[in-house]
C-alpha cells in the first residue's frame, strides 16, 4: 500500500537529544539492594580490620610499657645494691683499721679518736637501722610500680571495651539502615564520623518522582 507525503503533513517528530553527563538513571531494585549489601559488607569488613589493628596495638604498647617497667626495676635495685655494697666495705674498711690499730707493733694511736665498744655497738646499730630503712623503701617502690601495671591494665581493658561498644553501635546502626532500605527503598540518614559531627550520605539513585522530564522534551542547546 503506497503512502502519500499528505498523510503526515500534520505530525511533528520530537529532537532526540544526547543526554547531559551526569544524568540519572532509575535502577532496578534488586539490584539497587545488592549494591547496598555489597557496600555495606566492605564497611563492615573495615570497621573489623581496623578493630583488630587497633587491639593489636594496645596490647603491643601495655607489653611495651611492662618489659620497661621491669627493666627499670631491674637496674634501680642494681644501684641500690652497689650503694649497700659500698657502705658495707666502708664500714668493714673502718673495722679493720681499728683491729690493725689495736695489734702490738703497729703506730701508737691517739685514744682520744679511737672509737669505744659503745661507739661502734652505735655505728652498727645506725648502719642497720638505715638498711632497714632502704629496704622498706625499696619494698614500698616495688608495690606502687606492681600497683601501676594493675592500672595499665585496667586502662588497656576500658579503651578495648569502648572501642567494641563503638563498633557494636555502628554495626546495629548499619544494620537498622539496611532494614529501612529494604522497606522503603531509600535512607538519607546521616553517618556519624564523631560526637557531634554527622555526614550526609548521597542519594543513590533517585526516584520516580525526582527523575527529570522527558529526554524528548528537551531542547537542544
Amino acid at each position: 500500500m503506497a503512502f502519500s507525503a499528505g498523510n503526515y503533513s500534520n505530525q511533528k517528530v520530537k529532537t532526540i537529544v544526547t543526554p547531559h553527563a551526569g544524568q540519572s538513571v532509575n535502577p532496578a531494585a534488586q539490584a539497587h539492594r545488592e549494591i547496598l549489601k555489597k557496600v555495606i559488607s566492605e564497611e563492615e569488613k573495615q570497621i573489623e580490620d581496623d578493630y583488630r589493628g587497633s587491639l593489636q596495638q594496645s596490647i603491643h604498647s601495655g607489653k611495651a610499657a611492662l618489659s620497661k617497667l621491669k627493666d627499670l626495676v631491674k637496674r634501680k635495685e642494681g644501684e641500690e645494691s652497689s650503694s649497700d655494697e659500698a657502705v658495707s666495705d666502708s664500714d668493714a674498711s673502718d673495722s679493720d683499721s681499728v683491729e690493725e690499730d689495736e695489734v702490738p707493733g703497729n703506730k701508737p694511736v691517739d685514744r682520744r679518736k679511737k672509737l669505744t665498744k659503745t661507739q661502734r655497738n652505735q655505728k652498727k646499730e645506725r648502719r642497720e637501722r638505715h638498711e632497714a630503712q632502704v629496704e622498706k623503701a625499696k619494698q614500698r617502690k616495688h608495690e606502687k610500680q606492681y600497683q601501676k601495671i594493675g592500672i595499665f591494665i585496667h586502662e588497656d581493658k576500658r579503651e578495648n571495651k569502648e572501642s567494641k561498644a563503638r563498633i557494636e553501635k555502628r554495626q546495629k546502626e548499619a544494620q537498622a539502615e539496611r532494614e529501612l532500605q529494604e522497606t522503603q527503598g531509600i535512607v538519607n540518614k546521616g553517618a556519624k564520623i564523631g560526637r557531634k559531627t554527622y555526614k550526609m550520605r548521597k542519594t543513590d539513585f533517585q526516584l520516580e518522582e525526582e527523575l527529570a522530564g522527558s529526554l524528548r522534551e528537551v531542547r537542544a542547546q
